[in-house]
C-alpha cells in the first residue's frame, strides 16, 4: 500500500486549515445566536411566570400598587420588588442597584438588579411608579453579565409590564404591528427618537424593538435581523 508523502500530508492540512478558517466564523456567530435566543427565551418565561404567580397572591397586575415607597427612588423600587417579585422566582440572587453593570442588566437610577438561575442579568424598575398614568414596570435582560457588546438587541434586552396588555411585552411593544412595521419602527411620542430593530442608524434607539423581533421570530435570530 502506497503511503502519503510528507508533501501530501501537509498540503491536506494546509486545506484543511484554510476551510476550516472560512466556516469557524460563521459556526461560532450561528452558536452565539443560539445561545442568546435560548436565554433570552428563558429569561422571558421565568419572568411571565413569575408574574402569573404573583397575581394568584397579589391580584391582577394593573391593580398592583407601584407607589410602595410613596414616591419614586430606588427604596421603592425595592419595596416593589420584594413583594411582586422576589417570591415568585424559584431564585433570584441580588447583585447591584441602578446603573452599575456588574450584572450586566440595568434600567435606570432606581432599579434593582438581580441574576437569573441560568446567569442572566434581569433588571426590574416601576416606571413613574408613583404617577398611576404611567404604571408600568420595566424589565432589562442581559444574557452575559457584564460582558460585551453591552448593546440591545445583541445581549441587552428589554421588557415591560403594561396594565394596557396585561402581560409581559417587549419594550416600546405597539399593537396590531406587523414584522416590517418592527423593523422600520416608529417616533416614540414625548422624545421623537426613532425606536426599530435595524442598522439603518448608529443611534441605539433603532435597536430598542429587536426583542420584539425576536419574539415574533419564534425566538430565532433569522438572516435579516440586525446581528
Amino acid at each position: 500500500m502506497a503511503a502519503f508523502t510528507l508533501a501530501e500530508v501537509l498540503i491536506t492540512l494546509g486545506i484543511i486549515g484554510i476551510v476550516a478558517s472560512l466556516t469557524m466564523p460563521s459556526l461560532i456567530a450561528n452558536y452565539q445566536k443560539k445561545v442568546t435566543a435560548l436565554r433570552v427565551k428563558q429569561a422571558y418565561s421565568m419572568l411571565s411566570q413569575a408574574v402569573k404567580l404573583s397575581e394568584i397572591d397579589n391580584g391582577p397586575f394593573p391593580d398592583w400598587d407601584l407607589c410602595l415607597g410613596q414616591s419614586n427612588g430606588l427604596h421603592n423600587t425595592e419595596l416593589v420588588v420584594d413583594k411582586y417579585f422576589i417570591p415568585y422566582f424559584k431564585e433570584l440572587r441580588f447583585c447591584s442597584n441602578g446603573l452599575d453593570k456588574t450584572c450586566g442588566a440595568s434600567v435606570g437610577g432606581f432599579g434593582k438588579n438581580y441574576v437569573l438561575p441560568n446567569g442572566v442579568g434581569i433588571a426590574f424598575l416601576p416606571a413613574e411608579g408613583c404617577n398611576p398614568n404611567i404604571a408600568i414596570i420595566v424589565i432589562g435582560i442581559d444574557v452575559n453579565g457584564s460582558k460585551p457588546p453591552n448593546t440591545p438587541g445583541l445581549d441587552g434586552f428589554g421588557f415591560t409590564l403594561d396594565p394596557n396588555f396585561k402581560i409581559v411585552v417587549p419594550g416600546d411593544y405597539k399593537e396590531n404591528f406587523t414584522r416590517q412595521d418592527i423593523i422600520n419602527g416608529y417616533r416614540r411620542a414625548g422624545d421623537n427618537n426613532l425606536v426599530a430593530c435595524n442598522n439603518n442608524s448608529a443611534n441605539i434607539t433603532h435597536r430598542y424593538l429587536c426583542t420584539w423581533l425576536l419574539m415574533v421570530d419564534g425566538w430565532e435570530i433569522k438572516d435579516d435581523y440586525p446581528w
